[in-house]
């Protein structure tokens, strides 16, 4: 029976993470990750976080209401952020000094990897 707590937290957490990212990305809107080039910073931000917020927090949210939604601010890798937008959002974006790219985000290998987890532990515990 003690073998059996591990896969209902992994259950659990999945079913915890798949609720949240289901309901909070509905609509025309999507998540992405954002591409910047960090030496096109304006110099008054202290941070690129800094920057990424201001930027998001200019950008109109007409047509549906809806604000863009800061996720994840990156700065080992590449310099950028996640954020889930909308069409609207990402078209302002892509025309800001220093965007370099934008790509669509999945969360599909999230799923794949709990899947596995499951497995191994509904095989651990026969």
């Amino acid at each position: 029976m003690t073998n059996f707590l591990p896969f209902k937290f992994l259950l659990s957490l999945f079913l915890l993470v798949w609720t949240a990212t289901s309901s909070f990305v509905s609509g025309d809107r999507n998540t992405y990750i954002i591409h910047m080039d960090k030496s096109a910073m304006p110099a008054p931000f202290y941070t690129h976080h800094d920057w990424y917020m201001s930027t998001l927090s200019s950008l109109s949210s007409v047509p549906n209401g809806v604000a863009p939604t800061h996720l994840y601010t990156y700065t080992h890798v590449m310099d950028g952020f996640s954020a889930v937008l909308s069409q609207a959002h990402l078209d302002q974006i892509r025309n800001i000094p220093g965007h370099l790219a934008a790509y669509p985000d999945t969360i599909g290998h999230l799923h794949n990897k709990i899947k596995c987890l499951c497995k191994i532990m509904l095989y651990r515990i026969h």
